[in-house]
């Protein structure tokens, strides 16, 4: 067969192994084409990868003797997944078209008619075992029955061909991350365009400095660590927690390892290559690999053998089922929220002298944040206090830089909104304002009452604040909510019961487990309206209905034992709610029908001042109509629109008739106009 090639440079420079194992290749091929220009450059470097197999370990399929630190990729491979010389061979062969395109054109002329640019085995015994016209070596190493078990396979190094074609017409096709690891190089991405970054946890501030703050994360790098100390190899499944949390705690132990860490992040837990993929690349780079599975299936098998020598951690969601086979040594471990204390160490640590000038036990109950999160922050906050002429920032700062920096991914089971409700807006009795104040203090002291203090449930429970509001419609229950979320600086998460109770089975739990989550660790004051549509009594079960409809009751039940977070429930028939929430609930808060006195109040805080008639008597209006707050509401902005249609003044008249609008709309009498009877 005539070489067509004319071009003579050589692709690599042949200072490593994988370089003169391409040489090598090289070499067996210009015994085919002898003369060719290029394969004459690129052979001048060759040492047979049959010689070099005598010195891998023991175990390899070579016999030699050990090489306790391969020092490249592909040596390192090799020893790995116990690859003999030749499926070695084999591996450097299937790479070369991904090398340079004179190696595919040569392929491609010399499978011809096919014209394939890739090696087929039938290719790959005439370059490598050109004696063996039997094939009597590749049935050796691949054949069992009709599947092809060869770790090249098996392990991802070369991708499975379609098992209709004939043993010997198999394309030898390499993945791309195997392509980039032989050539010294991490890929950017792995099969299916999942990101993968190496990191070197040593070196990273973030890591020090949560090793110095956080207490969580020693203690929890501690113990996982010591695992790996005494199993030096295995799988370490982190569940639970947040993804910062996870990477800390794993970037701190391949620190105490002296181990670089390859982090693959949002992978589809259905994804079982991946796993292989990052196997290899750690492999190759002789790194750990820590894999975070993303929200998608709720359970995954591991193979039954791992090829890495290097510990691997999989951080899942806390209901995650990963399973994983006997031999495999394993390690379970539950990765911990972090702790308010922990929230506040970072904050001070960030804030400086400016700590002095927030709240900082409510900054420190919001939990979702990460340190990169809070120095974002921080630095925003910053930079408002300067613009506003403040030498250091002050809460409202660090407020405002929060909204901005680190709003609430709003999900689409409920209604995100920040309210603005000025906290005297609230007009209650003075039990109900004692409980709605007691709640503030939860919040705001929770840190120094169950961490400094360490009065936390001793049954591991979750310490949130919970509430229940009851009373009739258009008392408050509503405005009261606002009125906290603003208090307390949060986003409202309103929950949609329209799209979270779902007639399929399970659904709804799912919904509910999302929204929670969403709330936890005070990222959102999370309110069920109406709650005793959700947090109804159980029934005796009559029918498959009675019994899911008691499963939610009772998963409700279980979540808010473990909420860590505010939740609000407000309902107009306590007498529906199930009894065994009220042991759950810090406060059971009744709001009543407002006093005459009250609605007085409740009507100067709607109506806009300086638009009144000066004889406007409100006490009349008191005492002619029995309201409650949501109907003096409404009437209060119907008045302003008739009278901003009108004069610009609100009148006794443009206000009666707006009440016995409201009245009328909610078929209730009306009195007629200056008295009393209907």
């Amino acid at each position: 067969m005539k070489a067509t090639h004319t071009v003579s440079e050589p692709i690599l420079s042949a200072a490593g192994a994988f370089e003169r194992a391409v040489a090598d290749i090289a070499a067996r091929l210009l015994l085919v084409l002898p003369g060719h220009p290029f394969l004459e450059s690129t052979a001048l470097h060759a040492t047979p990868l049959n010689a070099r197999a005598e010195s891998m370990p023991p175990g390899h399929r070579g016999d030699g003797e050990s090489v306790d630190h391969p020092a490249s990729p592909l040596e390192r491979i090799g020893m790995a997944y116990e690859l003999s010389a030749f499926e070695l061979e084999l591996l450097v062969l299937a790479i070369l078209p991904e090398l340079d395109f004179r190696f595919a054109d040569i392929f491609a002329e010399f499978q011809a008619p096919q014209h394939l640019r890739r090696p087929t085995l039938a290719t790959a015994m005439r370059v490598l075992r050109p004696g063996d016209e039997d094939g009597l070596v590749a049935h050796t190493h691949f054949a069992h029955t009709h599947l092809v078990y060869s770790h090249l396979w098996q392990g991802r190094l070369l991708l499975r061909d379609d098992p209709r074609l004939p043993f010997f017409d198999q394309v030898l096709c390499p993945t791309r991350t195997l392509v980039e690891c032989l050539q010294g190089r991490v890929p950017m991405e792995l099969e299916g365009d999942i990101p993968i970054i190496r990191v070197e946890p040593r070196t990273q501030t973030e890591t020090k400095l949560a090793m110095r703050l956080r207490p969580s994360v020693r203690l929890a790098s501690r113990t996982l660590g010591g695992w790996f100390r005494e199993s030096l190899h295995g799988v370490a499944h982190l569940h639970g927690g947040s993804r910062e949390a996870a990477r800390l705690i794993v970037s701190a132990v391949t620190a105490q390892q002296d181990l670089d860490l390859l982090q693959v992040r949002d992978v589809p837990p259905d994804s079982g290559d991946i796993l292989r993929l990052a196997e290899l690349c750690s492999i190759a780079h002789g790194a750990a690999v820590s894999l975070e599975l993303g929200d998608g299936v709720d359970a995954a098998v591991l193979p039954e053998r791992l090829y890495t020598p290097h510990p691997v951690f999989i951080h899942t969601s806390e209901r995650f089922r990963l399973t994983m086979p006997g031999k495999l040594r394993s390690f379970t471990f539950s990765v911990p929220l972090p702790r308010a204390t922990e929230q506040e160490n970072v904050w001070r640590h960030y804030l400086g002298g400016a700590a002095a000038e927030v709240k900082l036990p409510l900054l420190a109950n919001q939990r979702q944040l990460t340190d990169g999160d809070i120095a974002g922050i921080v630095g925003r906050a910053t930079h408002h206090a300067q613009v506003a002429g403040r030498a250091a920032p002050a809460h409202i700062d660090v407020a405002t830089a929060l909204r901005e920096l680190r709003p609430l991914e709003s999900p689409q089971l409920a209604h995100l909104r920040t309210p603005r409700v000025p906290w005297d807006f609230l007009v209650l009795d003075a039990r109900p304002q004692g409980l709605i104040d007691d709640l503030v203090r939860r919040v705001e002291l929770r840190m120094i009452v169950q961490e400094r203090w360490r009065l936390r449930d001793p049954g591991g429970r979750g310490q949130g604040v919970l509430a229940l509001l009851h009373g009739e419609p258009g008392v408050g229950k509503s405005l009261c909510v606002d009125a906290l979320a603003s208090r307390l600086e949060l986003p409202l998460l309103s929950v949609d019961l329209s799209r979270v109770v779902s007639k399929y089975i399970g659904e709804t739990e799912k919904h509910l487990s999302t929204l929670f989550d969403a709330a936890e660790g005070f990222g959102a004051l999370l309110f069920f309206d109406e709650a005793d549509a959700l947090f109804g009594r159980r029934t005796e079960v009559r029918d498959s209905h009675d019994r899911y409809a008691n499963i939610e009751t009772s998963y409700l039940l279980h979540r808010l034992d473990t909420f860590e977070g505010i939740a609000i429930l407000a309902t107009n028939l306590l007498e529906n709610m199930d009894d065994a929430f009220s042991r759950r609930l810090q406060s059971m808060i009744h709001f009543s029908h407002p006093t005459p006195a009250q609605q007085r109040s409740i009507w100067e805080r709607h109506l806009p001042k300086g638009r009144l008639e000066p004889d406007l008597d409100l006490e009349r209006i008191v005492q002619q109509y029995d309201l409650v707050g949501g109907d003096i509401r409404n009437a209060a902005l119907t008045a302003a629109y008739a009278a901003a249609d009108d004069a610009g003044i609100i009148t006794q008249m443009i206000l009666e008739q707006a009440i016995r609008q409201e009245l009328v709309k909610n078929g209730r009498s009306a009195p007629t106009l200056g008295g009393n009877s209907p």
